[in-house]
């Protein structure tokens, strides 16, 4: 009974279908800017325990720098792509 209603919301003008799209689009917004914020505490919060654990300036130095810029331009394209992904996938499972 459901499916029928659906396949006929969908033939008819296209109506539901741009109220769909619209909605995956608020969804993948929403998700993408919580786990951008997500991502920032995570690194921030990285950060300032790294400065209290290393007072010395020699621990300092063993780290490597170009650790930082390879895993945060890694990750946040597979991110991207990942909460789309669950947007569009929520929306189907709530309608």
């Amino acid at each position: 009974m459901f499916q029928k209603c659906f396949d006929r919301g969908v033939t008819l003008d296209g109506k539901l279908e741009k109220k769909i799209s619209k909605i995956e689009e608020v969804f993948a917004i929403k998700i993408k800017m919580n786990l951008l914020l997500l991502i920032t505490i995570y690194f921030r919060s990285r950060k300032k325990k790294f400065r209290k654990a290393a007072p010395f300036a020699s621990s300092m130095k063993q780290r490597p720098k170009a650790q930082w810029s390879w895993t945060s331009s890694v990750s946040i394209p597979n991110i991207w792509s990942f909460s789309s992904f669950t947007a569009t996938y929520l929306t189907r499972m709530l309608i």
